[in-house]
């Protein structure tokens, strides 16, 4: 091995001695290089990662956006079908005829306080008024009284309501209190005729 006393520095270095020198700037400028571009590149693939996840939310949110789309439509075309089946159910009801106007009020009595169509409520009695012209219709008002609990009776609106019959609910009175039991209950009907 050479000595620092017997190198010779005016000498011209052989080529071994460039490529090893040469070889070891190499190796120390990537390791500055390397040093240098450590924290970068954490932080590049930190924005990298980000990226992905924010494409991922993106992806999800189209998805959850073309589905509420989808289910809007869907909702959309059940309403214009709800809104087509009600006009005809609508049509009926107006274009529904009676031969006697009193025999249709008691028939319309006997439906009312019929023990399937009451579901549990208590039919008590009813009144027939008197029938007056409004609109070239008769107008045939009716009370029915009936006993029950307030559950009971919506169940008992809700079949009122699917009668097909020009049959129009005008006031309900109802006596006591919905947490304590049975309700008294006074229902103003009027059945609509044409004359």
């Amino acid at each position: 091995m050479a000595t620092t006393s017997k190198i010779d520095w005016k000498a011209k270095p052989q080529p071994r001695e460039l490529v090893m020198f040469g070889s070891f700037l190499i190796i120390l400028f990537m390791g500055f290089v390397n040093l240098a571009l450590t924290p970068q590149g954490a932080k590049l693939k930190q924005q990298q990662s980000d990226l992905n996840l924010l494409k991922e939310q993106v992806a999800s949110t189209e998805k959850i956006i073309r589905a509420f789309d989808a289910q809007l439509a869907e909702m959309q075309q059940g309403k214009e079908k709800q809104l087509a089946a009600g006009d005809e159910r609508l049509q009926r009801i107006l274009q529904y005829r009676s031969v006697n106007q009193a025999e249709e009020a008691a028939s319309a009595i006997a439906l009312l306080s019929d023990r399937h169509f009451l579901g549990g409520m208590v039919f008590k009695g009813s009144s027939i008024g008197t029938a007056r012209k409004e609109g070239g219709l008769a107008v045939i008002p009716f009370e029915v009284q009936l006993e029950g609990r307030y559950g009971t009776f919506l169940r008992y609106l809700e079949n009122i309501e699917r009668v097909e019959r020009p049959l129009l609910i005008a006031r309900v009175d109802a006596l006591g209190e919905p947490e304590k039991g049975f309700l008294l209950i006074k229902l103003f009907c009027e059945i609509y005729l044409p004359e």
